[in-house]
């Protein structure tokens, strides 16, 4: 039994394929990464709402209820850049390739990656 966990811990999952979760959460990410973007760029073109733009966040991050309204109809992302929408994305996706492996393998030996 040690011989064959040790094994799985190094060998490779050569038949491993993404699954219909994993494309689904992947389907619902990009929607909703675009649908954040584009408000964005709405934001941006409102006149008046720039001027009620301020580049300080909320105290707390994690007190934020709607990330599309943080307080005066600011979302969270007003002022994210490329380097921030690149940084998410990353997010997203490690968390969805370690997410998507427990589940892809379906082998309670391999707990992660």
């Amino acid at each position: 039994r040690k011989w064959v966990l040790e094994t799985k811990l190094t060998s490779k999952v050569e038949d491993l394929v993404p699954s219909q979760y994993f494309k689904e959460k992947w389907a619902a990410w990009q929607k909703q990464s675009a649908e954040w973007q584009n408000k964005q760029k709405t934001f941006k073109a409102g006149g008046a709402a720039k001027a009620a733009a301020s580049k300080e966040s909320p105290a707390d991050i994690s007190s934020v209820e709607d990330v599309n309204d943080i307080g005066g109809g600011v979302p969270l992302y007003a002022n994210f850049e490329a380097a921030d929408w690149a940084l998410i994305q990353l997010r997203f996706e490690l968390h969805l390739l370690q997410d998507a492996f427990k589940k892809d393998v379906n082998d309670p030996d391999r707990v992660g990656i």
